[in-house]
């Protein structure tokens, strides 16, 4: 296929070529993101792997997307290669997410806040700019940004966390009080109120592993490690 005035890349026609290969792509793709995702959300080892595979796969979806100028995946009545591959760009997230929240604790949000933004609107920026059929769409376009935002706080909270090569401070203090909380189709997370730590005057409720929920009884001690954080947000480990 050769260039033309209306088309200098002749990129229409090497697309419309190129079907097979279109296929192919969207054939691996999938494949990775099925074999990863339950992976890193139930057993995520080596951590490192599993969790950072999470962080690139929707990139590499986003790169398939912006090369055909759309994300149409969302909808039910689009079955190109373009729209499916957009369910590789959802899943890691879902599970790069899901893996920030159940992991890693943070101590204070402030330093958290403009990193947050900053990435999930140049995602959502791309987005728009190369996928001109949800432009206009505002649940579509609502949904897309949710996601945005979603990979940024995975992407942050393990960035920040997993890669800390700093030496924890550590506190002391005393367990009052027990809870869990069980989100119905969400994950089951363990708490411990604490009594007051970090020179703080007020109560505190802790997150823990299950492990250490179990190991630890109401009026026991409990042992609480407060990291710098790579990106300096301070984040914290229960012991």
């Amino acid at each position: 296929m050769t260039a033309s005035r209306s088309d200098p890349a002749g990129s229409r026609a090497r697309r419309a070529a190129s079907p097979a290969a279109d296929t192919w792509w969207v054939t691996i793709l999938y494949a990775a993101v099925g074999a990863t995702f339950f992976w890193a959300a139930r057993d995520p080892r080596p951590y490192g792997l599993a969790v950072g595979l999470q962080a690139i796969l929707p990139m590499l979806a986003l790169a398939f997307m912006v090369r055909h100028g759309r994300l149409g995946g969302f909808d039910k009545n689009d079955r190109t290669p373009a729209s499916k591959v957009a369910y590789a760009f959802l899943m890691p997230i879902l599970a790069l997410a899901l893996r920030a929240m159940m992991d890693w604790q943070i101590l204070e949000w402030g330093r958290f806040w403009i990193p947050f933004l900053a990435i999930g609107a140049a995602l959502l920026a791309v987005i728009l700019l190369f996928a001109s059929d949800i432009r206009g769409k505002l649940m579509r376009t609502v949904l897309i940004a949710a996601l945005c935002l979603a990979y940024s706080f995975g992407l942050l909270v393990h960035l920040n966390c997993y890669y800390d090569a700093s030496w924890g401070t550590s506190y002391e203090s005393t367990v009052r009080a027990h809870h869990v909380s069980r989100g119905g189709r969400g994950p089951t997370m363990f708490y411990l109120d604490v009594y007051p730590w970090l020179d703080r005057p007020e109560q505190h409720r802790v997150r823990a592993s299950r492990t250490v929920y179990g190991e630890h009884a109401d009026g026991g001690p409990v042992r609480i490690v407060v990291h710098g954080g790579r990106l300096g947000i301070p984040w914290y480990a229960v012991y």
